[in-house]
């Protein structure tokens, strides 16, 4: 039996999956998919439980808090460049050689933002956050580029902002929910093993 033709949308639709399946199947999109979400997570922690968790505990206000926060802008700019250089240096697995310690430095000093106790403790932790993040995305970008085919980047660039996007919509939520049921250290420290999966 022949099969009915789709409407407009769902021809559009089906035409985007079928477009989209390939890089949904390739183990690297997966994985650079999952990473394209960690910092949106980090973030949506950052400005909730680690916000909150200052605050209370640490009493900083606001002039601390934007301190603390500036501290991954500079660190991340100043170490920026090398890490660019290394992205763009070594070609294929070694750019999973960056990515990966880079990975496990953000997730241990995030970890260790929850047991933190001092203001000096919490801004080595977040200026260890910029950083890795300085070596991290370079390397991602970089990675993106040289495993997805020329005429499927833009795909995977989008389908990573999607996911990314997702993550920041309903994370703040989430983060907040928890800080409120579990309390802000639990919280940060559920997002470290999230960003360690």
């Amino acid at each position: 039996a022949e099969q009915p033709e789709l409407s407009g949308w769902r021809r559009h639709l089906a035409a985007w999956r079928a477009d989209m399946r390939p890089i949904l199947q390739d183990p690297n999109q997966q994985a650079l998919i999952a990473l394209a979400c960690v910092f949106p997570l980090r973030f949506s922690c950052f400005t909730t439980a680690v916000a909150l968790f200052a605050s209370d505990v640490m009493g900083a206000g606001p002039r601390e808090l934007g301190l603390m926060f500036s501290i991954i802008a500079l660190s991340q700019g100043l170490a920026m460049p090398l890490g660019s250089i290394l992205a763009d240096r070594f070609q294929g697995g070694p750019k999973k050689a960056i990515i990966a310690p880079a990975g496990a430095l953000a997730c241990a000093a995030f970890a260790s933002l929850a047991l933190a106790t001092s203001g000096q403790h919490l801004f080595v932790s977040m200026a260890l956050q910029g950083l890795s993040s300085a070596f991290v995305q370079p390397a991602v970008g970089a990675f993106t580029a040289e495993a997805t085919p020329a005429d499927r980047r833009g795909q995977a660039f989008s389908l990573q902002r999607q996911a990314a996007d997702a993550v920041a919509l309903g994370g703040p939520i989430l983060m907040g929910l928890l800080a409120d049921t579990v309390g802000c250290r639990a919280t940060i420290t559920a997002t470290a093993v999230a960003m360690a999966a």
